[in-house]
């Protein structure tokens, strides 16, 4: 079954990919590398898991799943604070 949900999320990110650079839609792929590659890293810790296989694999896949998420967030993360950006404070 995680066979299933590694496959599809790649189908995904290539569908996206071919919509992005074929008719401009949606995201560029490099926005969302991060947030994509963080998933597939845990998805395959826990394949690897299940397995019971190469336990200092999974902690190395665990550890890029962080830095990849920590990249995405820093993408995502505003460079100024929401006041600068002329947001009403409430």
């Amino acid at each position: 079954m995680l066979d299933l949900v590694i496959a599809c999320l790649l189908v995904e990110w290539l569908g996206l990919w071919w919509l992005h650079r074929r008719r401009g839609l949606g995201p560029r792929p490099q926005d969302l590398a991060a947030g994509f590659g963080a998933g597939l890293a845990l998805m395959l810790m826990c394949r690897l898991n299940v397995q019971g296989t190469l336990q200092p694999l999974s902690l190395v896949l665990m550890s890029v799943s962080g830095l990849l998420h920590l990249l995405d967030l820093s993408r995502r993360w505003p460079r100024a604070p929401l006041a600068a950006r002329g947001a009403s404070s409430e």
